[in-house]
């Protein structure tokens, strides 16, 4: 299952907005205890098949870029989708 999610992002002085088409892993947080199995769990970011597509925003234009042409642009979007609501993807 998928969920688009679209947000912008200040990175090393420059402004990006970034586009996501992401793909979501189950993780399965189930436990057992004494009176049964607790059944429960949380979706998480497949990031091998999510599809990143960022822009650089400039005050003339907004040009596509590749996420991996700036250094630590795609840890500060993951950083920035930790805790993102993911209850769409259910």
């Amino acid at each position: 299952m998928s969920l688009t999610k679209s947000f912008n992002l200040e990175h090393a002085g420059a402004y990006y907005h970034v586009e996501l088409e992401i793909e979501g892993q189950w993780e399965d947080d189930s436990f057992d205890h004494e009176f049964g199995t607790e059944e429960c769990g949380h979706w998480e970011i497949d990031w091998d098949q999510t599809e990143i597509s960022v822009h650089e925003i400039t005050e003339s234009t907004e040009e596509e870029i590749d996420v991996d042409d700036v250094p630590g642009l795609l840890d500060a979007i993951v950083d920035k989708t930790d805790g993102m609501d993911l209850s769409d993807l259910d």
